[in-house]
C-alpha cells in the first residue's frame, strides 16, 4: 500500500452554534462553541489516516499554536487507523495558521469568515522542495490530492505539483479540487493542466465559474449540464457536488453520467463544513485501494457519498473523522442503502435533472 500526498489549506475552526437566526449588528449568545480543525489538506489527511491509509500532508500552516492543534488531530486519526506515528507535516516558518469562524444558525445555515492568509510569500518553493523530497524518499505513491491552496494565485504551484507527480508516478491517481484563488484570472490557461488529472471535483458554483470562460459565458449563465459536458472533455472524470442535493459525475466520452443521491440526514445533520473534502477523500481511497477489484467511478462516488454524509453529522471540517469500524454501522443505522446510492443516469434524464438544479440554485 502506497502513500497518498494530500496538499491543501489548514485552519483552526471556531464554531458558534446559535439558538436564533443571525442578526447583524445585534449582540447574540452562542448555545455551544466548538474548537475544531479543518481546511482541505487537513480534511483529506485526517479522513484517510483514520481509515488506515498512509498520508503525507503538505498544509498551508505556520509553526505556531494552531499548527500544534492540527498535528495533534492528525495523530489522533492515525491512531484510529492503526498507523502509529506518521511523518510530521512541515509548517512554514513565518506563516500564521489561519482561523476560520463558522456561525451555525438553526436549520443549518452557515456563515463562514476566513482569516486573511499572512506570511506565506515563499510557500511555493517550500512546497516544491517538500514534493521533491517526498517523491525521492517514499517507497510507493498511490495518489496526489490537491485541494484549495489559498496562497496559489493563478494556479502556478498547482500545475507544478501535478506535472512533477505525473512525471514520476505514471500510475498514480490525481484528484484536483481547487479553490477560487487557483483558477481565478485565467481559467482557460488553468484548464490546460487538468488533462493530467484523473478526477476534477468542483462545488456547483465553482463549476459555473470554472466553465464560464470555456463556454464564453458569465458564471450565472452557465447551465450545470453544459459545465459537466465541457469539463469532462478536459480530464478523465468530473464530479460536481451540490451539498444536500447530492452529486453528479461524468467520465470523458461518457453518454449520461452518475447520480449520487443524497442521504436523508434531516435529523442528524449538524454542519456541512468539509463534506466536499470528505467526498474527495472517500473517492480517492476507493480508487487506490490495494488488493481490491478494479474500481470505477460509480463505486468511488458511492464511497465519497458515504464519507461526505457522515461528515455532515459532526462539527468541523476534519475533527471526529471516523475509523473503519464506525462507517458501516452508521450507514446501516441511517438507511444508507435505501435511497438508491449512486446510479447511472441517461443523458436526457441527467440534463433534465440538472435543469431543475439550475432553477433551484439560481
Amino acid at each position: 500500500m502506497g502513500d497518498i500526498l494530500a496538499v491543501g489549506s489548514a485552519s483552526v475552526e471556531r464554531m458558534f452554534e446559535l439558538s436564533d437566526e443571525l442578526r447583524l449588528g445585534k449582540k447574540q449568545t452562542a448555545e455551544d462553541v466548538h474548537l475544531k480543525v479543518g481546511g482541505s489538506g487537513v480534511s483529506y489527511a485526517c479522513r484517510l489516516l483514520a481509515m488506515g491509509r498512509r498520508v503525507r500532508p503538505l498544509l498551508v500552516m505556520g509553526e505556531d499554536e494552531g499548527s500544534k492543534l492540527i498535528k495533534a488531530e492528525l495523530s489522533v486519526c492515525a491512531g484510529k487507523g492503526g498507523l502509529g506515528s506518521i511523518p510530521d507535516p512541515p509548517g512554514y516558518s513565518g506563516g500564521k495558521t489561519p482561523t476560520t469562524t463558522v456561525i451555525i444558525e438553526p436549520g443549518g445555515r452557515r456563515t463562514v469568515i476566513d482569516e486573511k492568509i499572512e506570511g506565506f510569500h515563499g510557500f511555493g518553493q517550500h512546497a516544491e522542495t517538500w514534493l521533491e523530497q517526498t517523491i525521492n524518499t517514499a517507497d510507493k505513491l498511490d495518489a496526489l490530492m490537491v485541494g484549495h491552496i489559498p496562497t496559489d494565485s493563478g494556479g502556478k504551484l498547482t500545475g507544478k505539483l501535478i506535472a512533477r507527480f505525473r512525471g514520476k508516478v505514471k500510475k498514480g491517481f490525481v484528484l484536483l479540487n481547487p479553490g477560487r484563488a487557483q483558477y481565478k484570472g485565467d481559467t482557460v490557461k488553468f484548464a490546460q493542466m487538468i488533462d493530467k488529472v484523473d478526477c476534477l471535483q468542483l462545488a456547483s458554483h465553482e463549476a459555473q465559474e470554472f466553465a464560464a470562460p470555456l463556454l464564453g459565458l458569465s458564471p450565472p449563465e452557465v447551465r450545470f449540464a453544459d459545465a459537466l459536458d465541457r469539463l469532462s472533455t478536459k480530464c478523465q472524470s468530473v464530479v460536481i457536488t451540490f451539498g444536500g442535493l447530492g452529486a453528479v459525475g461524468k467520465k470523458r466520452g461518457q453518454k449520461g453520467g452518475m447520480l449520487a443521491y443524497p442521504y436523508r440526514l434531516q435529523d442528524v445533520c449538524k454542519d456541512e463544513t468539509g463534506s466536499g473534502d470528505a467526498f474527495g477523500a472517500g473517492l480517492v481511497e476507493r480508487m487506490t485501494r490495494p488488493n481490491a477489484p478494479p474500481p470505477n467511478l460509480q463505486q468511488a462516488m458511492h464511497q465519497g457519498r458515504l464519507w461526505a454524509s457522515y461528515a455532515c453529522t459532526t462539527y468541523g471540517g476534519a475533527s471526529d473523522s471516523p475509523g473503519s469500524a464506525v462507517l458501516p454501522s452508521w450507514a446501516h443505522t441511517h438507511g444508507a442503502n435505501k435511497v438508491g446510492g449512486v446510479q447511472p443516469i441517461a443523458e436526457d434524464e441527467l440534463r433534465s435533472l440538472l435543469g431543475i438544479y439550475d432553477q433551484a440554485l439560481s
